[in-house]
């Protein structure tokens, strides 16, 4: 139940605050007193669009603020905790904000929330009917949740709809398992090949670096074996040693020393040299021989560097997350040698699943034919009663036939549409396509006396409700409305008084205009007032004592039920 509306600096409303009250509320006012603008702003709050130049000349911005009772309204309090709102007992504060620059914000309990989150909120408090683009009623989607009120279904369309998640979240997990299967076969050849390649190499963790270190050393001995030995043969080893040619001159030298005594000790101190370098040869020798080197160990080590070296540039890993990587392959392999399991398993459970959905939107679906006919007849008796009584009301039928459930929606197997005709001898035809505003309105109004004990409390806007009667029937709308107000908080615009007596308050719209501005206020009426009013409705602009006295008598015989 809407408690308090606050609109201000919105259009040409300056600042209209005004409490409703419970039961039935009627606006009333002049052609352009802007009626309309009032409601029209409850719309916006629950979420409608702002209209172009919401923000009244002048103001930094336009605010539109209600405060909500939701007692009774069980859905509500789990639907704001869905919402992460903080709810304090049971009350709601929804509030739009506009500025003039165009920037919009919405808030629920004072916190910004996004604009889903609002529409959510706001279409479990108010209903709103009128224009068609209000109407849920010119929503062919809406027209099954109006039947299933009626049909007393929705809690085991509930049930469906927690088996449609249900296997809607296997299935989706069915897919997600087949599409990883294929990804995983597409690549098993080559994640074969790859852990081959490094499983031959028999790599082990730490070996590159063990590797370079045994190679530093073999490297060292063979650099140090290959000095000493070449040493070796430079001083003694070989026709072309130091010791050789040293040997040579001195036996050149001794065999001419007879000619040249001098030559005698030149040959002997080429003899101390040559057995120096003798014995120089002789260490060389006997530490090339000391070195311990093994060229075949060294090429097998080398030639292991040079393979792992491959694979490290190939795959652009070190040593250590090549060892990682072939275990993710191994494990990968593994999984997808498992994943069959899984995706047989996974299968099973959507089969379960889904002639679960199946059994139970079946039997939903039984259960609403059961009360099609009935539903149908007592809509037009409705109708009747409210000025339709040559109307025709059907509902179109379809049912999904098929063995499976993917074709199954959150709301069954049943798609429903309402099918009306105003006038005897012609043929129904698609209410949202047919209807006139007015029309609309009192079919919305019949719909909600059918099957308003099976609602939750919430606030009924009507606009356009009185379009096309007058007299009696408006005496009968006007009771239709009253009783629909027993349980629900309705709203409603009226230009007939027939309507206006039988409300429990009523408001209204006035346009006021001066030299600098024209604004619109909303203001209760006192029972006194609310007699004027009524002789302004009955008789225009000249109001006469026996209309007064009439309209005394009408708001007296409307104000019955309330005393």
């Amino acid at each position: 139940m809407l408690r308090r509306l606050l609109i201000q600096d919105y259009i040409l409303i300056e600042r209209a605050e005004f409490e409703p009250g419970r039961g039935f509320c009627v606006f009333t006012g002049e052609t352009g007193a802007g009626k309309s603008m009032v409601l029209g702003a409850l719309a916006v709050l629950i979420g409608e669009k702002f209209p172009s130049d919401p923000v009244r000349p002048g103001a930094k911005k336009a605010i539109i603020e209600g405060e909500f009772d939701f007692a009774g309204a069980g859905e509500m309090r789990s639907l704001l905790g869905a919402s992460e709102v903080e709810a304090t007992g049971e009350t709601v504060l929804l509030r739009r904000e506009v500025a003039s620059g165009g920037r919009a914000r919405c808030f629920v309990n004072d916190q910004p929330v996004a604009m889903e989150i609002l529409q959510g909120i706001g279409e479990h408090l108010v209903d709103l009917h009128g224009q068609h683009e209000q109407q849920a009623l010119m929503k062919r989607a809406r027209h099954l949740d109006f039947f299933d009120a009626y049909a007393d279904t929705l809690a085991l369309r509930s049930e469906v709809a927690y088996l449609y998640r249900e296997h809607a979240r296997l299935r989706a997990d069915f897919e997600r398992l087949q599409r990883l299967q294929e990804e995983r076969r597409r690549d098993e050849g080559l994640l074969r090949f790859q852990l081959t390649e490094i499983e031959r190499l028999g790599l082990r963790e730490g070996e590159e670096e063990e590797l370079e270190a045994e190679i530093r050393r073999l490297e060292g001995a063979e650099r140090l074996a290959d000095a000493t030995h070449r040493a070796w043969e430079a001083l003694s080893d070989g026709d072309s040693a130091a010791a050789v040619h040293l040997r040579r001159a001195r036996e050149a030298l001794t065999g001419a020393k007879e000619i040249d005594s001098e030559l005698d000790a030149m040959a002997r101190e080429i003899e101390a040299a040559e057995v120096q370098v003798r014995e120089l040869g002789k260490l060389a020798r006997d530490r090339h021989l000391s070195v311990k080197y093994d060229p075949e160990r060294l090429e097998t080590l080398r030639e292991r560097r040079s393979a792992l070296a491959v694979l490290k540039r190939k795959y652009g890993l070190a040593s250590g997350e090549l060892l990682h990587r072939a275990e993710q392959w191994r494990q990968a392999l593994s999984d997808t040698d498992s994943l069959e399991a899984d995706i047989e398993r996974t299968e099973r459970e959507v089969q379960t699943a889904a002639a679960a959905l199946r059994a139970k939107a079946l039997e939903l679906s039984e259960k609403r034919r059961e009360k099609k006919e009935s539903f149908e007849a007592e809509v037009e008796k409705q109708l009747s009663e409210l000025g339709l009584g040559n109307a025709s009301f059907e509902i179109g039928w379809d049912t999904i036939d098929s063995e499976g459930a993917n074709d199954i929606s959150v709301k069954g197997v049943d798609k429903v549409e309402f099918y009306f005709s105003a006038n005897p001898g012609r043929q129904v035809k698609p209410l949202v396509e047919v209807a006139s505003g007015g029309e609309a309105s009192r079919i919305m109004l019949a719909l909600k006396r059918v099957f308003a004990d099976n609602l939750e409390p919430m606030t009924l806007v009507f606009d356009e409700i009185d379009i096309g009667i007058s007299g009696r029937m408006a005496e009968r709308v006007g009771e239709a409305l009253r009783s629909l107000a027993r349980r629900h908080q309705v709203l409603a615009i009226t230009h007939l008084p027939q309507i206006a007596s039988r409300a429990a308050n009523h408001f209204t719209v006035l346009k006021r205009a001066s030299e600098r501005k024209t604004v619109t206020e909303v203001r209760q009426l006192s029972p006194k007032e609310r007699v004027q009013e009524l002789a302004l409705l009955l008789g225009g602009t000249k109001v006469t004592p026996k209309i007064v006295s009439t309209a005394e008598e009408l708001l007296k015989r409307g104000q019955e039920v309330y005393r």
